[in-house]
């Protein structure tokens, strides 16, 4: 069955919780935290002692996270686990990516463990020809989870959870708020961090104040387009970049790219070295160094140095005179739309 996280999040209060949660879609990692935290929280309401597991797809195989979840292994006891990284049967990824194929998970349908185990891709969409879809939503142990689709009245239910139901946010400001973070779960859980440390010693906040504290997403952001670009998401990106309307220079928007792609080629290279060493080596934030490490996934280093020289040789032809800003940049979208 296919439900949204709110209504996930209200089953397992009441005690409805089930063994196999599946999320996908945008803010699926955050949605994921969320839903592990409230099936320990109702757990140890409950009386059990169960633990808070993490694991990778990446870093650990599918059979040992699976055993964690249903027998503990040879020296623990089974755990609520989160599993991350578990791309398959999402779109953006082949079969099996993960170390999980087909028989794997059409094994897990039949065998579920004996505590909640949670996974959790980053596709925004299911690959609706694959068969495990199918089984996934008719599977009455499976729940699957679409971290982006929410009703109205549900994203405002969950906008008064993170924000806190006892604060001085009204109602019109929780829309602000939700306008704002343009509906992204990940944005809203930011965002209203900031609310709780400024209402921790505020009764009320402002509507100005307000605005000043929450970051207006909903706005195009030159940061966005080398997202959706580096992520091969070319027609939105083009689109967004036309929005800017001459906000942005092409160089300017070349030089955010190429960052990107050095990063994600530099974290390839050298694939084991701790993100916050690795950023200190090259003078960023950790969490850039985690971003290009999910997008390496995507991208191989091949491909992100391939970029790099077709960046530099628009650049050229541009400050030499062949072409105009606007001409590089249409040669640049139109020739990866066209081999996407």
């Amino acid at each position: 069955m296919e439900k949204s996280l709110y209504e996930v999040l209200v089953d397992v209060r009441k005690g409805q919780d089930g063994l196999l949660y599946f999320l996908y879609g945008s803010g699926a990692g955050y949605a994921g935290e969320m839903l592990t935290q409230q099936l320990h929280n109702t757990d140890a309401g409950a009386g059990s002692g169960r633990q808070i597991v993490r694991r990778s797809l990446l870093s650990e195989e599918f059979g040992h996270i699976l055993a964690e979840a249903d027998t503990g292994g040879l020296l623990a006891e089974p755990a609520i686990v989160l599993c991350t990284d578990f791309e398959y049967p999402t779109t953006n990824k082949a079969n099996g990516v993960g170390g999980v194929t087909a028989e794997d998970l059409e094994w897990l349908l039949a065998h579920p463990p004996s505590c909640p185990l949670i996974l959790c891709a980053a596709g925004e969409k299911l690959d609706e020809r694959k068969k495990a879809v199918k089984q996934m939503r008719a599977s009455p142990s499976f729940t699957v989870i679409n971290a982006a689709k929410h009703s109205r009245e549900q994203w405002r239910l969950l906008a008064r959870k993170l924000v806190g139901s006892d604060t001085g946010v009204t109602a019109p400001q929780l829309d602000r708020v939700l306008v704002r973070c343009g509906e992204s779960l990940a944005n809203l859980a930011s965002e209203a961090e900031k609310l709780k440390l400024y209402l921790a010693t505020n009764d009320r906040i402002s509507d100005e104040i307000l605005n000043m504290l929450i970051a207006d997403s909903s706005r195009v952001d030159i940061f966005e387009v080398v997202r959706l670009t580096v992520t091969h998401r070319f027609v939105e990106a083009y689109g967004l970049y036309r929005k800017l309307a001459g906000q942005e220079s092409l160089f300017s928007f070349f030089a955010l790219l190429a960052r990107q792609y050095r990063l994600i080629a530099r974290v390839q290279d050298d694939p084991h070295q701790p993100d916050n060493a690795l950023a200190s080596l090259l003078g960023v934030h950790p969490y850039a160094i985690k971003v290009a490490r999910e997008q390496a996934r995507a991208v191989p280093a091949g491909i992100a140095k391939r970029e790099l020289v077709t960046i530099a040789d628009l650049e050229y032809a541009v400050k030499s005179g062949k072409w105009s800003e606007r001409t590089a940049l249409d040669l640049w979208f139109l020739r990866h739309i066209a081999t996407a």
